[in-house]
C-alpha cells in the first residue's frame, strides 16, 4: 500500500439509518523518519476517534497511544513503537512472556536500527 494511501471505512450504525459509527482511518507506515530506524518491512496502523481524542493502533504488535489530533496520535504511536523496541531488542526471549515475545518478534520483522 502506498505510504500516502489512507482507507476509510464508514460504516451504519444498527440504531438508527442516519447515525454513522465513527471513521476508521488505516494506513501503512513505510518510514520513521527522522528518527534513525529503517522500516524494512511496512506495516499498517489504525486511527480512530475516541470521544476527545484518537487512539492509534499497531494491533500486530499490541501497540497503541492517543493524541489529540490523527497527526498527534499516530505521532505518539510511533514513538511507543519505538520505545518497545528500544526496550525489547536485547531482553532474550526467555525472559518475555508470550505476548511481549509477539510483540518483540513483530517488531524484528518490521525495523532495524540505522548503523
Amino acid at each position: 500500500m502506498d505510504e500516502n494511501k489512507i482507507l476509510t471505512i464508514c460504516e451504519e450504525s444498527e440504531h438508527a439509518e442516519t447515525e454513522v459509527l465513527p471513521e476508521l482511518k488505516v494506513m501503512a507506515i513505510a518510514s520513521l523518519a527522522p528518527e534513525p530506524y529503517i522500516v524494512v518491512k511496512p506495516f499498517h496502523i489504525s486511527v480512530e476517534p475516541n470521544y476527545d481524542e484518537f487512539v492509534a493502533r499497531f494491533d500486530e504488535a499490541n501497540i497503541g497511544a492517543t493524541g489529540g489530533t490523527i497527526e498527534e496520535a499516530i505521532s505518539n504511536l510511533k514513538e511507543s513503537i519505538l520505545d518497545e523496541f528500544d526496550m525489547l531488542e536485547f531482553i532474550p526471549d526467555t525472559k518475555l512472556g508470550a505476548g511481549m515475545r509477539q510483540t518483540k518478534n513483530v517488531l524484528l520483522k518490521a525495523l532495524k536500527r540505522c548503523a
